[in-house]
């Protein structure tokens, strides 16, 4: 699964291989939010956020986003996830997955995956907002711990 932000771009990827790769990155995940991270973008108002996986680090991507002028947050700490706010929407998604399957049960992939988007729609507004907000504290507190464990 791969999880594409909120605002103009909110959107997440069933991935149904194994492994992810560059290719697979760039032709099925980049190229479907292609039109809010270029041609909406033109301010560079957008800060594309990924962590150190070689498929955002490769070669490829990196071309890829330079040719299409994503503006991409660099100099990514060491211990990236403090600084990642999709790791608190990935918590907060399970979190809320298991009320909804206490409730509901999980049937089959097929039911998995509508349950997913139906609660990450379900995700307040409220909830993204404060987390953008979050960033410049979260900066500041990883930036202090020269990169070391941050408690987000």
């Amino acid at each position: 699964m791969a999880f594409g932000g909120k605002g103009k771009i909110r959107t997440l990827h069933r991935i149904e291989r194994p492994t992810l790769n560059t290719d697979y990155y760039i032709n099925h995940i980049l190229s479907s939010i292609e039109t809010e991270l270029c041609e909406e973008n033109e301010e560079k108002e957008l800060i594309f956020m990924q962590d150190l996986s070689s498929v955002h680090t490769s070669r490829q991507t990196t071309l890829w986003l330079q040719e299409h002028n994503v503006n991409v947050m660099h100099d990514w700490p060491p211990k990236g996830p403090d600084m990642n706010p999709v790791e608190n929407v990935w918590a907060e998604l399970v979190r809320r997955l298991e009320i909804h399957w206490r409730q509901t049960g999980v049937r089959n992939r097929d039911q998995l995956w509508e349950d997913v988007l139906q609660v990450f729609h379900e995700l307040p507004e409220e909830y993204f907002e404060n987390l953008i907000r979050s960033m410049p504290r979260r900066v500041k507190t990883v930036s202090s711990k020269h990169g070391g464990w941050a408690k987000y």
